[in-house]
């Protein structure tokens, strides 16, 4: 059953309450398949707390999990564990070791595929959009600070970063 907007707004607003009452809330949704971005109503991201993205790699003996923060009030940072299926048990694990790399090489390609496609640069905001992330995509700001001078050129313009690609 698909609900309306309104609908959607008038249950996501009774649960902000409770939680405002000191409950803790839990919501699962997902994601579009094979993507890292969420796409449902902006009624659960607005009124959360706390959102993560999590992803699963099952390997032969193995599940490694992890949480990805993708929005949070408060200090909170990424997860990950594995679970041994040979001895079902949980070990922490080093999230950027599990998560971060692949993620980050995927986005660092999408940049410079998007940027070549745009030689006199274009916005911040646009390219995080086209690679399929939102505006305010921690990951994305941070390797596009991090390789500025490297593989592009990032430039004040206003209030606007524009990205240009080094030639």
């Amino acid at each position: 059953m698909k609900l309306r907007n309104d609908e959607v707004s008038h249950f996501y607003t009774k649960l902000r309450a409770i939680a405002d009452l000191g409950a803790i809330c839990w919501i699962n949704t997902h994601n579009k398949k094979g993507e890292d971005i969420f796409t449902g109503s902006q009624m659960i991201e607005s009124l959360s707390d706390v959102m993560w993205n999590l992803t699963a790699d099952k390997k032969e003996t193995e599940i490694i999990f992890a949480f990805e923060v993708k929005k949070a009030r408060d200090l909170h940072q990424n997860q990950a564990f594995s679970l041994d299926l040979k001895v079902n048990a949980i070990f922490p694990q080093d999230f950027d070791s599990v998560r971060e790399p692949s993620a980050r090489n995927k986005l660092i390609v999408e940049f410079k595929s998007i940027l070549a496609q745009n030689p006199n640069g274009i916005t911040q905001g646009e390219l995080i959009e086209q690679a399929g992330r939102a505006k305010t995509d921690r990951l994305a700001r941070e390797i596009l600070t991090e390789l500025d001078g490297e593989l592009w050129e990032v430039k004040k313009i206003g209030r606007e970063n524009l990205i240009k690609p080094i030639k």
